[in-house]
């Protein structure tokens, strides 16, 4: 066998280089690249499995119907007095209708919400405090140290929230006054009076806030709810306009949970008439109604205690 040319030596020598050129190309560079795109393949079927299983289409022309749709719910077509308001302002006016009951007493006080919130101290508190509870004596209403549960441990920065449970149980209770209706008496502990002697406290409450949060892992709350349970007695026509009174032009303190007992017809002698039915006269109502009071988005992080009993005014 005759040995290669010297050219044919030099031209294997190149197509050998070239061949573990293409070779480690592949390797380092399309190989990467091809696995990506076979990983984006899989991730896009996988992606059109979930989208088919949901119900939503795959055609784009309708999906941009869709989100025209959508968008249009959401921003709404009102310009001027023609169209209509979208989910966002709808749910603002919401927002302000439930937060109103307070808001022009915090106006006309402090300014705005931000310096309700920086500045309200505890000379605020017990001066609202006291003049609650002496208030609450004129009109033959009594409360006791558990009626606030606060505790002593009461952080500075929480007494915008003390002061807006003050608001809230005064106008709950100018509203059981208004409609005839009395509060019933806790047997549970009796309270000494300013004339010296004991008496049983009215059955009023304050519960501890509640907080609302947009996203799970937000410190500020979004809304606070600051809600009172109260048990009264009245005649149901008088009960039935406390509570459509609860939610008026000026306020918004609607019930979240109600609990109503009837004395038995005997007692009265009621008898049921011809078709069966026994009226209903004198009542007794457990209710639990709510204020609410949206911070902002300087607002402290709240903290939520369980209820605590406290010196009187604390």
């Amino acid at each position: 066998m005759r040995p290669w040319p010297q050219a044919h030596k030099n031209l294997g020598a190149v197509m050998l280089l070239v061949l573990t050129g293409l070779f480690f190309w592949y390797l380092l560079a399309i190989r990467p690249k091809a696995q990506a795109v076979a990983d984006l393949e899989d991730q896009i079927e996988d992606l059109r499995d979930k989208l088919e299983g949901s119900g939503w289409t795959l055609n784009a022309e309708n999906l941009e119907t869709i989100l025209a749709e959508n968008t249009r719910k959401l921003k709404g077509t009102r310009r001027g007095d023609k169209g209509y308001d979208g989910l966002e302002v709808r749910a603002g006016q919401i927002v302000d209708q439930a937060t109103r009951t307070f808001q022009k007493r915090i106006e006309e006080t402090y300014g705005n919400t931000a310096t309700f919130i920086d500045q309200s101290g505890w000379l605020d508190y017990q001066s609202d405090f006291t003049e609650l509870e002496t208030w609450l004596r004129g009109v033959d209403v009594l409360i006791s140290e558990k009626t606030f549960g606060i505790s002593q441990d009461t952080a500075n920065a929480e007494i915008y929230q003390l002061l807006l449970h003050i608001w809230t149980v005064r106008e709950v209770v100018g509203l059981v006054i208004k409609h005839d209706l009395v509060f019933a008496k806790d047997p549970s502990n009796a309270v000494p009076t300013p004339e010296g002697r004991a008496a049983l406290p009215s059955r009023l409450r304050v519960l501890p806030a509640i907080s609302y949060t947009i996203n799970p892992d937000d410190k500020a709350a979004y809304l606070l709810e600051f809600p009172v349970r109260l048990t009264v007695r009245g005649t149901l026509p008088d009960f039935l306009a406390f509570l459509a009174d609860l939610q008026n032009e000026s306020s918004f303190l609607p019930v979240s949970r109600i609990e109503l007992s009837t004395e038995h017809p005997r007692i009265r002698g009621e008898r049921p008439n011809s078709e069966g039915v026994v009226r209903v006269q004198n009542i007794e109502a457990t209710v639990v109604c709510s204020s609410f009071f949206r911070p902002g988005s300087g607002a402290p992080a709240v903290r939520i205690k369980t209820q605590q009993a406290a010196p009187r005014g604390a």
